[in-house]
């Protein structure tokens, strides 16, 4: 397989992703989706987007549920549950991490989410706040 067509599988592995951002999503299920072992895979994907796939699928679920409990009027935990996070303190932890107090306190805000679909080859990092 190619540059490119390897460019393209993970691009549909992203796709996928954002599409069951609210579903669990394993190394298992990808692999047996795509055809390539989870050691490939995982490999795979790290070298063209900086982080495992598991640590991007755990970002993105953070980032877009931020999102939502700053747009709607839902319960922390109901978002929580709802994008897989078992507990609601699971929830809290990393989110506090990323932007700061949980709404209404401090007027935290999650830092932008950028579109993964703009380039897949930006370093997972990007999706860190700095310290």
């Amino acid at each position: 397989m190619d540059n490119g067509k390897y460019r393209e599988l993970i691009s549909s592995v992203i796709e996928l992703i954002e599409t069951t951002i609210r579903e669990k999503t394993t190394l298992d299920d990808v692999s047996d989706r795509t055809g390539l072992s989870k050691f490939h895979l995982h490999r795979l994907f790290k070298s063209l987007t900086g982080c495992s796939m598991m640590e991007y699928a755990r970002k993105r679920k953070l980032t877009v549920s931020l999102h939502e409990l700053l747009q709607t009027d839902l319960r922390i935990i109901d978002i929580a549950l709802e994008y897989g996070f078992e507990h609601e303190q699971s929830y809290i932890a990393p989110s506090k991490a990323r932007s700061g107090p949980i709404r209404g306190n401090s007027g935290g805000k999650p830092a932008p989410f950028p579109s993964p679909r703009k380039s897949i080859l930006k370093p997972c990092m990007e999706w860190v706040p700095t310290a």
